[in-house]
């Protein structure tokens, strides 16, 4: 009856033997059965502890009463190539011919362990992703206004003056600014994805270049890609980041140089990651760097968690890798030991017969096309934050444009009933306090079912309309430049169909 038993069951007597031990210690503790009968059970305790364990078990019998083991602290058990796991402990006091002695259960919870601290490692980044989000959208608010008022700065001047170059240095750094707050958008989850197939020998292709000036030239760079398409949905920028940060990564712990090494390859076995039926798509970076101890392995993932010296690192890089995989429906694992190097292997779905085109570089807006987004129909502003708010009117005003100005969602519903004449379109922020761009569009729209509307947004360039019945022409994320919205409001204005 005990060898059915689904744990491991052993029998213990007084001086510490083992007397048995069911079928279970094989997959447990990888022991057979009779090779433990005769052992002291301190073998299974890890050395910490297994000094003074003869002792816990003398005092036992003194008392011995059925009993769980490790109330208010962790068990832990070790198996016979040294791997210790946590357990739980159960001790029943048996009486029998050879005299005293204890059955003891002993269960491996190292899956319930795992699955605990994961779901205690989602409630940390939850709460971080809500901070950090919120963090973002107002940063992004500040982003877009400085942006703005420092590109109509920079429209007054000639391009020779000396200033201009201090604006650009001011624009170039606001851009930057942008990027990180992109990076805590990915990071908290409340940046939609643009979902799309990517081919990674093209994406490589692509940023190969970018990545050798950004690594330096004592670090050797090897890109391996297949001849063969490997595909995977995802955010074409966002998986940029990925590789960017990881070489990043890289760079930094080779400091007297090395090399890394990046492959993209068909996983050969995707049923660690998923279903074993479904094709994966498997991305290693390696480099010869200094490596990473176990304590900070563990930790690498966390948000702002940096090894880096105070001002040199935001703690985002890796947390914003995993992020980003992790919406994509992948994984990521990590192989590192002091001295020896790391290995990261980035698993995501794959997408079989998408055709990807090579990346292609942004090009400047042409000055005509800018100066073509102007107009004279009216548009009514709601934004909150006031120094974006003044900035979006004197863009609009100055390229031909009504305004219509007000502060909240209340104060633009009451200035569209007492406005005489046409409004066009309504340019809102999203988040409001009172009445929100989503309620306020929805009610303007039951008013005037021909308004085109536009969301200003600096969470998600997506979500944020298909949460609305009667969704946006358009949402515009933040930081945005005055000729991204001079485009998309004149974009929006020239559609034939409105409720389209």
């Amino acid at each position: 009856m005990l060898d059915a038993c689904p744990h491991v069951t052993l029998i213990v007597d007084r001086q510490g033997k083992i007397a048995f031990a069911n079928h279970c210690v094989v997959d447990v503790l990888r022991y057979q059965p009779d090779e433990l009968v005769g052992m002291p059970v301190h073998v299974l305790v890890p050395d910490p502890v297994r000094d003074v364990h003869q002792a816990h078990v003398e005092a036992y019998f003194r008392n011995p009463v059925a009993r769980a083991l490790g109330s208010g602290r962790d068990l832990a058990a070790v198996r016979r190539d040294g791997t210790v796991f946590p357990v739980e402990i159960s001790l029943s006091p048996l009486d029998t011919d050879e005299g005293p002695q204890v059955l003891v259960h002993l269960v491996d919870i190292t899956v319930r362990k795992g699955l605990e601290a994961e779901l205690l490692r989602q409630e940390k980044l939850g709460a971080i992703g809500r901070l950090t989000g919120g963090i973002a959208h107002d940063f992004n608010n500040l982003l877009t206004a400085i942006s703005g008022y420092g590109e109509l700065a920079r429209a007054g001047l000639a391009p020779d003056h000396p200033v201009a170059a201090d604006i650009g240095s001011l624009l170039d750094a606001a851009a930057s600014a942008s990027a990180l707050t992109g990076q805590l958008l990915a990071f908290s989850r409340r940046e939609a994805p643009k979902v799309e197939p990517v081919d990674w020998g093209a994406l490589l292709r692509g940023i190969e270049p970018l990545l050798r000036r950004l690594i330096g030239e004592t670090i050797v760079l090897r890109v391996e890609t297949s001849t063969v398409p490997l595909s995977v949905l995802g955010d074409p920028e966002q998986l940029r980041q990925v590789v960017v940060n990881l070489a990043l990564n890289a760079r930094d712990a080779m400091p007297g140089g090395g090399t890394l090494s990046i492959r993209a390859a068909a996983a050969a076995d995707g049923s660690s990651v998923g279903p074993s039926s479904r094709p994966w798509v498997r991305l290693t970076l390696s480099d010869t760097g200094t490596g990473i101890d176990s304590a900070t392995r563990e930790r690498i993932f966390e948000p702002f968690f940096t090894t880096k010296p105070a001002g040199l690192g935001t703690g985002l890089g890796l947390a914003t890798v995993q992020a980003v995989v992790a919406n994509a429906g992948g994984r990521i694992d990590v192989e590192s030991e002091p001295g020896r190097g790391t290995t990261f292997d980035i698993f995501m779905p794959a997408v079989l017969e998408a055709v990807i085109s090579e990346p292609a570089e942004a090009t400047a807006p042409e000055d005509d096309a800018t100066r073509a987004a102007t107009g004279r129909e009216t548009i009514l502003l709601a934004e909150d934050e006031s120094a974006l708010r003044v900035v979006v009117r004197q863009i609009l005003t100055r390229h031909g444009y009504r305004v219509v100005e007000t502060a909240d969602g209340m104060e633009a519903a009451a200035a569209a009933v007492a406005h005489d004449g046409t409004i066009d379109l309504l340019l809102t922020d999203v988040v409001m306090p009172g009445l929100d761009g989503r309620q306020l569009a929805a009610r303007l729209r039951s008013e005037r079912p021909s308004l085109r509307v536009v969301f200003m947004s600096g969470y998600d360039s997506n979500d944020d309309g298909d949460r609305l019945g009667g969704r946006p022409d358009r949402v515009i994320g933040k930081p945005f430049t005055p000729d991204e919205l001079l485009r998309t409001v004149r974009d929006v204005l020239d559609r034939l169909d409105p409720t389209g």
